[in-house]
């Protein structure tokens, strides 16, 4: 009389067995990759949307930059002031877009890094004339920005007056490893072209 064996032996089992964790090992590191690729960009895309703004912010204010009444107020200052502040202290006095009481303000950038309880990143205070200065914390501009940098021709600016041309540089981390001290520079260079208002 002969068996009917329809069943898989032990060797069979375990062969499907190696081949599916195999093939599950293989798709599960593909899709871990494609997670780490996916935060990557999106670093990236928040890095450029960063300093994008940062440059076109600097650009239209470096456009309206004008010698107030107010002696007080500089007309362009930079300065490095250390401490929590990496890197140089930016400040412009410009002409406002929006309607106000007053048609000018000053607008400092600084960028601030591991000054606990303030939050790191660069930080962009507007002050009107006859207004209180806005609380520190509303004015955290884009948080990730690591220093800045800001070079002038001529150099140093004479007292009062504004540079004919001006580079910026900010750092941001590297999109791939955030925590690391690998920075990203970004720069733009701006030719400063403007009337009073």
């Amino acid at each position: 009389m002969k068996k009917n064996n329809t069943g898989f032996t032990v060797l069979e089992i375990l062969v499907a067995i190696g081949i599916s964790i195999i093939v599950t090992g293989a798709a599960m590191y593909a899709f871990s990759r494609l997670e780490h690729y996916r935060h990557v960009q999106e670093r990236r895309l928040r890095y450029t949307e960063q300093a994008q703004s940062f440059f076109s912010l600097l650009q239209r204010e470096m456009g309206g930059a004008y010698q107030t009444a107010d002696s007080a107020w500089t007309v362009f200052g930079v300065t490095s002031p250390g401490g929590p502040v990496a890197g140089d202290e930016l400040v412009i006095t410009c002409a406002l877009d929006s309607p106000a009481e007053a048609d000018y303000a000053q607008v400092k950038y600084y960028v601030v890094m591991n000054a606990a309880p303030r939050r790191n990143g660069l930080y962009r205070m507007v002050e009107t004339p006859g207004e209180a200065p806005p609380a520190e914390d509303a004015c955290l501009f884009a948080p990730d920005v690591r220093s800045l940098d800001v070079r002038t021709d001529p150099d140093p600016v004479p007292g009062g007056s504004l540079p004919e041309r001006l580079l910026a540089i900010i750092e941001l981390p590297d999109p791939r490893d955030p925590r690391s001290a690998t920075s990203v520079k970004w720069s733009q260079y701006i030719k400063v072209q403007n009337e009073e208002p």
